[in-house]
């Protein structure tokens, strides 16, 4: 996911505008023949009613002339031509008189209808934002800004153990070198659709720290079943090659956390089991033990 800004269409952007000024015109002509002028204007309200108008067109206008792909523009539009109309009315209002309080009444109602899609679409926009900010762009997982983010909140929030499992994909260099970086890129897309299925009902998360380097962390998880999902992960890869390629493999690595460990220590010692596991003869898995010792969990072929 990612935002994709370009300039909008001059023809529909001037088409959007003049169907909206048009429409502007027309509502506020109509309010007019239809009321009879007051004696008396209120020019302090009128003043400021005509001027939010004015401003949510202005908005209005210029939100017409871009493209976002990705964010609700569609319903900003319609938002603020809510409010503006909303506004013309209230602004109407006291320029005539009216026997019925139905366009007083309706002026209030669009404004308020044009508010709640402003605000909706803000909320969407912060999600939006929010999530293209700690998505990792080509996999689609977490990043590792997000990652580390993460696990600082557990460790500093939780006395329960936290699992690291590093992925560190084997002869990845070669992949490139042999078929190219693009495939090389749609190889990693398909390791995360893979680890993003793979999570899908377990506690924690899946990212991607490096190019071709992946984390697993799980909540709360004990030893033999942090050892056991690695194992899983470690086939998963194994017996899902893409498409294109005969085999692929992963190194990988396993730490649990310890008493008053820091994120970057917990990080360092599961990414040294996975280097552990790839000078071990790639394809298995590591545990990062006490004391700095690490041991190989998966038996030689």
């Amino acid at each position: 996911m990612d935002f994709k800004i370009a300039r909008g269409n001059k023809t529909r952007t001037l088409y959007l505008i003049s169907v909206n000024f048009i429409l502007t015109l027309v509502l506020t002509s109509l309010i007019y023949a239809l009321g009879t002028q007051n004696d008396t204007v209120n020019f302090v309200d009128l003043t400021f009613e005509a001027a939010s108008g004015f401003v949510a067109f202005v908005l209005f206008c210029t939100a017409a002339m871009v493209r976002v792909a990705g964010a609700r523009m569609n319903w900003l539009l319609l938002g603020l031509f809510l409010y503006q109309c909303g506004a013309a009315l209230d602004a109407m209002d006291e320029v005539v008189f009216f026997a019925f309080s139905f366009w007083s009444v309706t002026g209030d109602l669009l404004a308020l209808v044009g508010e709640l899609t402003l605000a909706a679409v803000a909320y969407n926009f912060v999600i939006l934002t929010l999530s293209i900010a700690n998505t990792d762009r080509l996999t689609e997982l977490q990043n590792r800004s997000y990652h580390e983010r993460w696990i600082d909140e557990y460790l500093d929030r939780n006395h329960h153990p936290l699992a690291i499992i590093a992925i560190d994909m084997d002869n990845f260099k070669k992949i490139n070198d042999e078929h190219g970086h693009a495939f090389g890129d749609k190889v990693l897309r398909h390791i995360g659709q893979l680890l993003k299925g793979f999570m899908y009902q377990r506690r924690g998360i899946a990212s991607r720290t490096g190019g071709e380097e992946f984390e697993i962390t799980l909540k709360n998880a004990s030893e033999p079943e942090t050892l056991k999902v690695a194992e899983e992960l470690r086939l998963l890869i194994e017996l899902n090659p893409p498409a294109g390629l005969d085999r692929l493999t992963a190194s990988v690595g396993v730490a649990i956390s310890q008493n008053e460990e820091s994120t970057y220590t917990l990080r360092k010692r599961a990414d040294g089991a996975a280097y552990f596991s790839k000078q071990s003869g790639r394809n298995r898995v590591s545990l990062a033990g006490t004391n700095q010792t690490i041991n190989n969990i998966t038996p030689d072929e």
